[in-house]
Order: C-alpha cells, then sequence, then structure tokens
C-alpha cells in the first residue's frame, strides 16, 4: 500500500528499500448499512449498532465459483440464512451466525484462560486511573448489551437446521452513481434475497425492488498497515490518547502506533492502533481532529450552486477522514494531503497536529492587516458614551481567557529550549513500520498441531517458555544479505551483538557487524507455510537448533537429586535444553516462524473492562 514510503533518517542501518511492513493478516472487515454496523454477539446472534466494536469486524472467504462465506472474526460464525415455515404456513426470514464444534472448544478454552488470567491478576499493564476512569464512563447501553447478552448465554437453544448453501453469499455491485459508486447488495445464495437493514436498525431480507439505502452495504477495511507517524524535522512521533487527543511525543511505543486503512481510490483512513475507534480526520480551516467511524462514511460532494463558492456553510463544517499518501517531491520522506481540503498535514508549535496551504501565509497577513485597521478605526470613533452589549462583552472574553489557558497549557506541554519550527517545514513524515523490524524467531512442529511452540531465548538457547523469548532485529542489506542483531540490555551502555555461524555449526554473538560469519540468505521455506529459512554466507549452513550436550559429573548435588526424585515420583520427564545451531542439511528444525514483537500499550478495551 505504501510502497513509495522511506524509513527516518535516524534508523541509517541496512537497505530501507527492503524494510519489512507491518501488514495485519488475514484482512477483517467491517459491514455497513443504512447508517448502522453488524454485529455478532457471542451466541451468534445478529444485532445492529451505529458504533464500532470488535463485534462488527469479519473475514471474507471467497471460493472458486465466485461465492463467499462471511465469517466473524472473534466468535468464528458464520453468516447463515435461515427459513422458517410458521403454523399459518409462511416463511420467516433470519440471519445468524453458527460456528463449527471444533470453533466453539477452541473459543470457549480461550475465554477460560482469559479469565483465570483475570482471576490471577494477570494484568502486567499500567494505567489504573485510566481504567477507572473509562470504568465509571461506560455508558447504559454498553451495560443493558452485556445484561442482554449474558442472559442469551444462559438460554440453551436448539441450533436450527440449515444446508451449506444458506451460509453462501454474492456480492453484486450498486447503482453506478456518484453516492452508491463503491456499494454493494448482499444476496443469498440459497433464497435469493437481498440482506438489508431497515430504519429502526432491524435485519430484513427483500428483493431487488427494496429502497438502496436499506439494501446498500458498504465494506469497510479495518485492517492495515501499521506505522509511527515521525516528523524528522521535529524527531518526534504522532500520539493518539483514548479520548481522541491527538499530540507529539518522542515516544514509540503503542499509543504512537496508526493503522493506515484502504478507503478506495488511493486514499487510506488513518486510525489509532490502541484506541481504534478513532480516525484522524481534519477542517477547511485547518484544524486535525478525531472523528468516529460512522462519520468518516459522510462524504462531501458539492452542489452546483457550491462550486463556485469554496466558502460553503457545508465546506466549512466538513471534517474530512480520507487522506492521500504521496511521495516527498523534494527527497526522502512522504507528504500525507487531505482529501477534501487539500492541505498537507503538519505540526504547529511543535506540538498540535494542523494542515498546511501555502496560501496560509497570506491569509494570515490580510487577517493581522485587516485587525490592525480595525483598532485604528476604534481609537478613532467618539466614545457616545454608551456601554456595549454586557452578554457579548462577557462571552468573548471567556472564549479568549479559555483560548489563553488552553495555548499556555499547550506551549509548557510542548519541548522547552527549542525554538519553533514553521508549519511549511514539518509538512514531511516517515512512516516506519509498528514492529521496527524486530522479531522473536518461533520453532513449530507443522506435523503436529498440539506441539509446544519455542523461541529463542536469552544465552541462545531455545526455550518452551515463550516469557524468556528475544527479540532479534532484521537488518536487510544490499545483495539479499541480512544481518540478524540482538541487543544486549545488560550492558550499560546497550551494545548490538549479531549472530554469527562458525564453520563447526557454534553459534555465537559478534560485535563486529561486518564480519563474513555474520551474513545470512533470508528464504521462504519451501517445506513449511509461513516459516523462513536462514542460510550462513560463510558456512553455507541453516539457522536451526539441537539439544544442549551436558557432561557427566562425579557427583549431584541435593538439590537436583530432589529435583529427579520429584520428577520421577510425578511422571515427569527432564526438560531437554536445546540452542542455537548451524545444520548442513535443511532439516525441520531449521524453519522458523518470524512473530513481529508490537509495542506495549493499554488498549481502550482493556482499560474499559
Amino acid at each position: 500500500m505504501l510502497t513509495e514510503t522511506t524509513e527516518p533518517t535516524i534508523v541509517v542501518e541496512g537497505d530501507k528499500n527492503s524494510r519489512f511492513p507491518c501488514v495485519e493478516q488475514p484482512t477483517r472487515v467491517a459491514l455497513h448499512c443504512n447508517g448502522y454496523y453488524l454485529w455478532c454477539k457471542r451466541n451468534g446472534k445478529l444485532i445492529c449498532r451505529r458504533k464500532r466494536n470488535d463485534k462488527d469486524e469479519f473475514f471474507l472467504r471467497y471460493d472458486d465459483a465466485g461465492t463467499l462465506a462471511i465469517q466473524h472474526h472473534k466468535f468464528k460464525g458464520l453468516l447463515t440464512a435461515l427459513s422458517t415455515t410458521l403454523a399459518d404456513g409462511t416463511i420467516e426470514r433470519s440471519a445468524k451466525c453458527f460456528a463449527s464444534e471444533e470453533d466453539e472448544k477452541k473459543i470457549t478454552a480461550l475465554e477460560e484462560e482469559k479469565k483465570e488470567e483475570k482471576e490471577g491478576g494477570g494484568e502486567e499493564e499500567d494505567g489504573a486511573n485510566a481504567a477507572a476512569a473509562a470504568a465509571a464512563a461506560k455508558s447504559e447501553e454498553d451495560k443493558k448489551e452485556e445484561e442482554e447478552e449474558e442472559a442469551e448465554q444462559e438460554e440453551d437453544q436448539e441450533p436450527p437446521e440449515f444446508q451449506p448453501d444458506d451460509q453462501k453469499w454474492c456480492f453484486v455491485r450498486g447503482a453506478a452513481d456518484s453516492i452508491n459508486a463503491n456499494a454493494i447488495i448482499m444476496k443469498s445464495i440459497s433464497t435469493g434475497l437481498n440482506l438489508g437493514i431497515d430504519d429502526n436498525g432491524q435485519l430484513r431480507f427483500g428483493d431487488d425492488d427494496a429502497p438502496p439505502r436499506k439494501l446498500y452495504w458498504s465494506i469497510e477495511c479495518v485492517t492495515g498497515e501499521l506505522c509511527f507517524m515521525s516528523n524528522p524535522r521535529l524527531k518526534s512521533q504522532t500520539r493518539c490518547d483514548m479520548s481522541g487527543l491527538l499530540n507529539m511525543d518522542a515516544n514509540m511505543k503503542g499509543w504512537e502506533v496508526f493503522r493506515f486503512m484502504e478507503a478506495g481510490h488511493g486514499f487510506v483512513k488513518i486510525s489509532s492502533w490502541m484506541h481504534s475507534q478513532w480516525l484522524l480526520c481534519s477542517t477547511k480551516d485547518g484544524l486535525v481532529d478525531t472523528c468516529s467511524h460512522a462519520e468518516s462514511f459522510k462524504d462531501y460532494r458539492p452542489s452546483e450552486e457550491d462550486d463556485a463558492k469554496s466558502d460553503s456553510p457545508s465546506a466549512e463544517t466538513f471534517r474530512c477522514s480520507k487522506w492521500a499518501i504521496e511521495k516527498n517531491p523534494n527527497g526522502e520522506g512522504v507528504i500525507i494531503r487531505s482529501k477534501t481540503h487539500g492541505r498537507l498535514l503538519c505540526v504547529r508549535d511543535n506540538f498540535e497536529l494542523r494542515t498546511w496551504h501555502p496560501d496560509d501565509e497570506k491569509k494570515k497577513a490580510a487577517a493581522a492587516a485587516a485587525a490592525e485597521a480595525d483598532e485604528d478605526a476604534a481609537k478613532i470613533a467618539p466614545d457616545d458614551g454608551r456601554k456595549s452589549n454586557n452578554w457579548q462583552s462577557f462571552t468573548s472574553s471567556m472564549r479568549d481567557s479559555m483560548k489563553a489557558s488552553f495555548e499556555d497549557a499547550r506551549k509548557k506541554m510542548a519541548k522547552k529550549d527549542e525554538p519553533i519550527v514553521p508549519e511549511s517545514e514539518t509538512t514531511v513524515w516517515y512512516l516506519e513500520a509498528a514492529h521496527s523490524q524486530n522479531y522473536y524467531f518461533l520453532s513449530l512442529n507443522m506435523q503436529d498441531p498440539d506441539a509446544q511452540a519455542k523461541s529463542v531465548g536469552p544465552g541462545l538457547e531455545v526455550t518452551p517458555n515463550l516469557r524468556k523469548n528475544t527479540k532479534i532485529e532484521i537488518i536487510r542489506e544490499n545483495e539479499n544479505i541480512t544481518k540478524l542483531c540482538i541487543v544486549k540490555t545488560d550492558t550499560k551502555p546497550a551494545k548490538n551483538q549479531f549472530l554469527a555461524c562458525e564453520t563447526d555449526g557454534s553459534i555465537s554473538l559478534l560485535d563486529v557487524r561486518n564480519a563474513a560469519e555474520a551474513e545470512w540468505i533470508m528464504q521462504k521455506s519451501a517445506e513449511q507455510e509461513g516459516c523462513t529459512v536462514f542460510k550462513s554466507v560463510a558456512t553455507g549452513r541453516y539457522l536451526s537448533m539441537r539439544p544442549i550436550v551436558e557432561e557427566p559429573r562425579k557427583r549431584e548435588s541435593t538439590t537436583e537429586k530432589l529435583s529427579n526424585m520429584t520428577n520421577s515420583v510425578f511422571g515427569k520427564e527432564k526438560e531437554v535444553l536445546e540452542t542455537l545451531h548451524g545444520s548442513e542439511t535443511l532439516e525441520a528444525t531449521a524453519a522458523w516462524k518470524l512473530d513481529p514483537c508490537m509495542p506495549r500499550a493499554v488498549r481502550s478495551d482493556k482499560i474499559k473492562t
């Protein structure tokens, strides 16, 4: 999606063109019709709500015949068209989601595991004050929905009978006009009817003659590319908190990660990753704020009368949430331009997000001249002795006072002792992948799905304890050369060390980056899908693992004796320790699953629970 973007000059090592993006897979979508989002509850019941939630995200799974299945991403249920014959012979149409028995078992086990972690105090994330504030702010509607869902889960209902075709759907393109150009009709294969939402927020089936607004669906992609939005001129990142407030700071954590989602015709929507309910939007006067997903569906289309009037009320108040990511014509980086207003994303006073246009300087000069002229006229005009409107004077002074207080607070939060950078110099941005090229290396047994995963831990051992895993940075260089870097944080200052393979197959850490032993070739695994193989350039060996050979000891310590006795009593086998090793042949243990290392932070849905 963002193939022309480059990385910050702060990270100068490696080939920037071969850096890996951080893309969410598989793609999830939200289905929006007649002002409502389609939600699915834990028991498979479908409801319609005007707001966004993780309950409204679905997978679209196409088959070779051109039809598709619509599966809920969280509860794994497939959207099903149901037909029930009533006592009077009429057929009642409804829709519900049904998950397979295997998926139900997995979801139940996952819910029980999360419940145990919550009861055991396993949450390590900070933000207790924010959690208390969010819990107090929970709306009555949210509480009512939770109570209804709990009551519905207690009901024991027999699932109705349905055929495989009842879970197959077909998307039909909507009318080719300016409003519904991207809309689709969701048609059931088994019934031939279209699923829609009426004005009261209820799901309904109808034929092709039903009003378009009740049948036309917008498919909104809710996954995308995760990036830090860094401003190289200020050396800071954009940040969004749980209330939707935007500012700049020097951190690179979860609240500084943004999701770039395709919005059609080359434009994207930008939402916060941790607080996904907020999207970046901008107004005609340069204000940058956040809006909801429902508001982001609005699109400004000036009428013929408004084409000649750029200052129409609708244009003044419209908040555009679509952006164009364009390559910087003057060098590295990208510029982020508002679709409707054509203004460029920038930073004012080193802290506040705004949009900038070359004509802004002329308008500021004209406004300053007009204000000076008004002030001079007020001094010349004679005083007639009448007092001004007290209410207007009071509200005006209050507005000015609030604005001044806000400006003072904002400037105090900005970086001190640094000169203010003009807005025109902050329009260039760098988009860096949210994982910062750091990965956990996992070893998986693809033949046995129940086998425990292992990861590379400290000291180059391979351990089943995933909490001891070590972050490894993948540095891509020219000529397909890859370096594997581990940051040693236990030394002061922290230093970078690079994985190297010796001729005898031993794996070591070198402080020298340019050593030939530290060069690897990164390839896709032909045997195990989704895995990666690393081959040493110097020795031709593959990065793998082998058991640690322990030398026999003359005497066992008392602790070791007790441990061995305990293991024998309870039937526990002694854990086999393994370490990284360079194998001469391409073994199954040489295939590694690369798990992106994402920054940790408090997510909105975690705070509210």
